[in-house]
């Protein structure tokens, strides 16, 4: 069952990750984090968020992912509407962070209604997913989703709101597709 609660800050020690925050991308004021506590291994919970074909099955309806920093983290939602990902995607995402299966980092775009936030480059948001071994529970993951470089004004208010629904919906996504052993 997802153990799962927004905080307001909080990070995952990960042995190794190197990542730091973009050129171009800036820790604002405001982010989103949330833990999870997800019934599969580190390995596999990885694998779902750099998998095009595994992200799909919880995140969007199709994915086109590089699996390379620089690469594409591209999730596309309602295809059929928008064929082209024009809108409901993350078109022109990249990949920032790859250390499997601890940690990765993506950009991330604003929703349509937001658009032209999508018109900044490079794109001002980010995703941090961090994953971690629980030894204390076999066979279960601790999951940290954190989306930051939330400014103030017009369409960004909308859109932090949107995303701390959103995000929780994908989590709880993802854990109801791992419970289900798919």
């Amino acid at each position: 069952m997802l153990g799962m609660t927004l905080i307001a800050a909080g990070f995952l020690a990960v042995a190794g990750s190197d990542f730091v925050v973009p050129e171009g991308k800036e820790k604002t004021d405001r982010s989103i984090v949330l833990d999870a506590l997800l019934e599969a291994a580190p390995e596999r919970v990885f694998e779902m968020w750099i998998d095009a074909e595994a992200s799909g099955e919880f995140f969007g309806s199709w994915a086109r992912i590089e699996k390379r920093v620089g690469g594409k983290y591209e999730i596309y939602f309602l295809p059929p509407d928008h064929p082209e990902g024009d809108a409901n995607s993350s078109k022109g995402a990249r990949l920032l962070h790859l250390d499997p299966p601890n940690m990765l980092a993506f950009e991330w775009t604003a929703p349509p209604f937001a658009a032209q936030l999508n018109e900044i480059f490079p794109l001002p948001t980010w995703v941090e997913v961090r994953v971690e071994s629980l030894p204390e529970v076999p066979g279960h993951s601790r999951l940290q989703l954190e989306h930051h470089g939330f400014r103030r004004g017009p369409g960004w208010d909308e859109t932090y709101e949107f995303f701390v629904r959103a995000w929780s919906q994908i989590l709880f996504r993802l854990d109801r597709h791992l419970a289900s052993g798919r």
